[in-house]
């Protein structure tokens, strides 16, 4: 029977080994499967068990099994092999799997080369400055641990190899810089979407309040914006990103009938600007969806940007990086004042034969306007404040007709509740309607930056009045209008905002050192992804330019290529004169210090005199250190020189652990000879 030869890989080496997997692997456990981390803990058990010779290696049956029932887990969880998420996780399957099979030396070189791109997995969900710091550690490490395969048994240590790589990763650095400065920006030509599908506060193709028993209340980043000179009040902070004109009885969808105006905006003749503009910069976290957020009316002027009917702006690609634009806002405008196309309005007051109660309740307050539109929306705006309405993130499911079950029954809901159900009574009674959603506020940093994070999301109304044209109603301001003044930790009159979030910023708002650390640290990751994940190629033109007059490709090349150059002859003469230093071994050390101990009693070491004659000379000079002498001696000629293997063999010990305990007893006899005069 013909047995595989197993690569005798050093213990030191095993462990940075198995230490750089788990590192590379930490990240990913909380998007990955329940079982997945389970199954690689067992997998590294069992490589730490066959290293002891408990067990042996799987044979090719269990191992495919287990492939195969691991691929059929990753289909079953995520519904497909494909993508971003369902990818990574079966590369950290065979990156796993490959530990039990790891029978030679370029096995163990493989999974350290595996490690560099299990790594490199984590940018496709996180680009956080903390994330990247963490990345680095486990670079260093991973390269660690391959200077570490590459040391000999004897000169194997896992310190050792941390430095040689420490070494190796600060030479790269300035490499790395020049080539992040100078080398050009090109969007990528495919997305990934790495999107989850959990209800939250966030934004959709469409929205199904009867549907959503409970919100949850994320404190991810949405959006940063600088603003170029004054800066709005809080109640007129609303991002318009996406509106939804379609309803089929439960579910509002945005309007996929929506025409573009002609790749170039809106008519002149169409609005109406007045009052001051505002510019400012918006820099968006990726969303893997095409709209970008802006208050209105905005001018937008970007290559693969174009802008609907509705005065949404629309990317021919997704946002799957960070993206930043600049804008141009007017806050006071009036659009399609002079009516709208009859195509328009006939899908904007349509409605399935669904609420009979909401519909006759928009009857009888229509009636009571007598046909006015403001004063019908005032009367609904008046019944939603007068009335028990609730602004809640945890309201009940809503049974059969959600409108007439929220407005006559549960009376409690989100924003998405009252906007929907306000749209619903003004079409209702022939008024063009449509729900608009984005986010609403946001909270100004001390740094003077504004930031709006996932829970600021929100959902309005816009109602079409003639000669006025499209305005904006937000329903939830009648119920609560502390969501619009201060944003929505204090619209909620129950604990629904906090609920379940137990490590939400909100929670330490009060404590001034938490506080003032938490502001901290978002001003830092500010600063990361404006001037490093969003370095863009305007970006990158901007920062060059205010060093290079009339920055050209054919100058960018030439710098790029002097400063390489000077790097590299930099570190060629570093490493040379490296080379060229004298470097002593460490058991050599331990040895030159036990002969400096000698030389200070008047025995010096000849040139060429071999250890055990300088250790007789020795031993006669002082014959009362015989022993200690001889032991010195003893140990360095079996760690330098001698055969280890027959020892182990008879004692039972391994080669790593002899060799570590005879290196710590030449240490302790060293430091521990003493000579009394």
């Amino acid at each position: 029977m013909k047995v595989r030869a197993i690569y005798p890989i050093p213990r030191n080496s095993l462990v940075l080994l198995l230490v750089t997997v788990l590192l590379a692997l930490l990240p990913h456990v909380g998007r990955l499967p329940v079982w997945l981390p389970i199954v690689i803990c067992l997998v590294v058990g069992w490589r730490v068990q066959v290293f002891r010779e408990r067990v042996s290696f799987p044979g090719k049956v269990v191992r495919l099994v287990a492939v195969l029932i691991s691929f059929g887990g990753v289909f079953a969880y995520y519904g497909t092999v494909l993508g971003a998420e369902a990818g990574v996780a079966l590369l950290i399957l065979a990156y796993s799997y490959k530990l039990l099979e790891m029978y030679k030396e370029r096995d163990a070189f493989l999974v350290v080369i595996l490690s560099y791109f299990v790594v490199a997995t984590n940018y496709l969900f996180d680009t956080s400055l903390f994330s990247t710091l963490y990345t680095l550690f486990v670079v260093v490490v991973v390269t660690a641990s391959l200077v570490g395969m590459n040391q000999s048994r004897e000169g194997s240590s896992p310190f050792r190899a941390l430095r040689v790589a420490l070494v190796l990763s600060a030479q790269s650095v300035p490499l790395m810089i020049i080539l992040f400065i100078f080398v050009p920006r090109i969007a990528p030509v495919w997305n990934l979407n790495v999107q989850g599908g959990q209800a939250q506060t966030g934004l959709s193709d469409s929205i199904s309040p009867g549907d959503i028993s409970s919100l949850s209340r994320s404190a991810e980043l949405a959006f940063t914006v600088e603003f170029k000179g004054g800066k709005p009040e809080h109640k007129d902070l609303y991002w318009r990103g996406v509106t939804y004109s379609d309803f089929d009885g439960r579910t509002w969808r945005r309007g996929l009938r929506e025409s573009f105006n002609n790749g170039v905006g809106v008519l002149s003749r169409d609005l109406v600007r007045r009052g001051e503009e505002l510019r400012y910069r918006v820099i968006m976290e990726p969303t893997y969806r095409r709209w970008l957020f802006t208050l209105p009316f905005a001018s937008l002027k970007l290559s693969g940007v174009k802008q609907v009917d509705s005065l949404v702006y629309v990317r021919d690609e997704a946002v799957s990086t960070l993206f930043s634009y600049d804008v141009v806002s007017h806050l006071e405008y009036s659009y399609q004042p002079g009516g709208l196309p009859e195509r328009e309005r006939v899908r904007l007051t349509s409605l399935p034969v669904t609420d009979p109660r909401t519909t006759d309740r928009a009857n009888e307050l229509w009636a009571a306007a007598r046909g006015d539109v403001s004063v019908y929306a005032n009367a609904i705006l008046k019944w939603f404040n007068r009335e028990p309405f609730v602004y809640t993130l945890n309201p009940p499911e809503l049974r059969g007709d959600i409108n007439d079950a929220f407005l006559f029954d549960s009376r409690q809901g989100f924003c998405a509740h009252y906007a929907g159900a306000f749209v619903f009574l003004m079409r209702s009674v022939g008024i063009p309607a449509r729900v608009v959603g984005g986010y609403q506020g946001g909270d100004f940093h001390e740094a003077g930056y504004l930031v709006v994070r996932q829970y600021h999301a929100h959902a309005w109304a816009e109602i079409w009045i003639e000669s006025k044209g499209w305005v904006r109603v937000d329903p939830t301001a009648a119920v609560a209008p502390e969501r619009v003044m201060s944003g929505p930790e204090g619209a909620t009159t129950d604990d629904s905002f906090s609920l379940n979030s137990p490590l939400s910023p909100l929670l330490f708002r009060n404590i001034p050192f938490v506080r003032d650390i938490r502001s901290k640290i978002e001003y830092v990751n500010y600063l990361w992804s404006k001037w490093v994940v969003g370095y863009s190629n305007k970006t990158q033109m901007e920062f060059l330019s205010r060093w290079i007059d009339g920055v050209t490709p054919q100058k960018m090349v030439f710098i790029l290529l002097v400063c390489l150059g000077l790097v590299m002859l930099l570190l060629a003469i570093y490493i040379l004169v490296e080379r060229g230093r004298a470097r002593v071994d460490p058991i050599d050390a331990l040895y030159l210090s036990f002969c400096l101990k000698l030389e200070r009693q008047g025995l010096v070491r000849e040139g060429g005199e071999g250890v055990w004659t300088f250790c007789a000379r020795a031993c006669l000079a002082f014959p009362q250190l015989e022993g200690e002498l001889k032991a010195i001696t003893s140990l360095y000629d079996a760690i330098r020189y001698g055969d280890l293997s027959q020892e182990n063999k008879e004692n039972n010990r391994s080669d790593d652990a002899t060799l570590s305990n005879l290196k710590i007893e030449l240490r302790q006899a060293v430091k521990t000879l003493k000579f009394v005069r």
